[in-house]
């Protein structure tokens, strides 16, 4: 049983699940792999750091969401990201950057899908963000 006031995301239609890493930003070629060059249908892909969150305002995230709705839609898909070292916290609280095919999710969160269940934990705050960002 899981504690009442740990989110839980629920991916009751998903038949698998995949994790990478250290995307750093390349939103649109992941889509890309995963529906295109990999074929992937029905499949729940965690994004387990380094995502590339806060290095664009947020209407370039809504944008790629935008872009890539339909192709995930149709193969049924779901990105979500957990948030890395070099990622900003203010995107993973669950709701600044939340859609039905995309999500960035709050640190301890779980994800329920294919009879798992999985403990989403964050990076820190990495000293070369602001850094890297200019």
């Amino acid at each position: 049983m899981i504690d009442k006031n740990i989110p839980l995301f629920l991916f009751p239609d998903a038949k698998q699940i995949v994790v990478c890493g250290d995307i750093h930003g390349d939103f649109n070629l992941l889509v890309h792999k995963m529906c295109v060059t990999y074929d992937m249908h029905d499949t729940l892909l965690i994004v387990a750091g380094d995502c590339g969150f806060g290095f664009e305002n947020k209407d370039y995230y809504d944008n790629i969401v935008r872009r890539n709705s339909g192709r995930m839609n149709s193969y049924n898909n779901w990105i979500v990201f957990v948030r890395g070292n070099h990622d900003n916290p203010a995107y993973f609280d669950g709701k600044v950057f939340a859609h039905k095919r995309f999500l960035t999710v709050p640190d301890y969160s779980v994800i329920e899908a294919c009879g798992h269940q999985v403990l989403c934990i964050g990076g820190a705050i990495s000293t070369d963000r602001r850094y890297r960002k200019e």
